[in-house]
């Protein structure tokens, strides 16, 4: 257990990298390994100075909902789906359209019914860009659940 949690340790030390190389398969490791306490660490890397692209967004959105499932569900719900109006959510967000993506990444990942009604019900409503990102993810989790 204890080579484990150096090696998680290790790869969270590597989120700090300027090489988006290294972070995106740091990320890819992450999600693969599956550590929860790599949860917050991820969420992190969403907020931090430097904002991330959407490709590493996306990178980001998939090991947050390979970590954690429930989390990812619970959190990045009204990411994709804010509760009140758009502009509210807007106001709450430096980059909305960042953190939108990275839920969108994450909820396709998850690969459950509720997940893509989310997904479905964004597409709808969405721009086209994130229209098309929808439709991506959606595709991913269909093929992952092999339906």
């Amino acid at each position: 257990m204890e080579a484990a949690d150096s090696d998680t340790e290790l790869l969270l030390s590597l989120l700090g990298s300027p090489e988006l190389d290294v972070r995106m398969v740091t990320f890819e490791k992450l999600g693969q390994r599956g550590d929860r306490r790599a949860f917050r660490r991820l969420v992190q890397q969403l907020e931090r100075e430097s904002a991330p692209e959407l490709e590493e967004g996306t990178a980001i959105g998939r090991a947050l909902a390979r970590v954690n499932e429930r989390r990812a569900f619970e959190e990045f719900g009204p990411w994709i789906r804010p509760p009140g109006w758009w502009s509210q959510f807007k106001a709450r967000n430096a980059r909305p359209e960042l953190h939108q993506w990275t839920a969108v990444a994450a909820f396709g990942q998850l690969a459950t019914p509720e997940a893509e009604e989310a997904l479905v019900w964004l597409a709808k409503r969405a721009g086209n860009e994130v229209r098309e990102h929808c439709k991506r993810a959606l595709h991913a989790a269909r093929e992952e659940r092999g339906s």
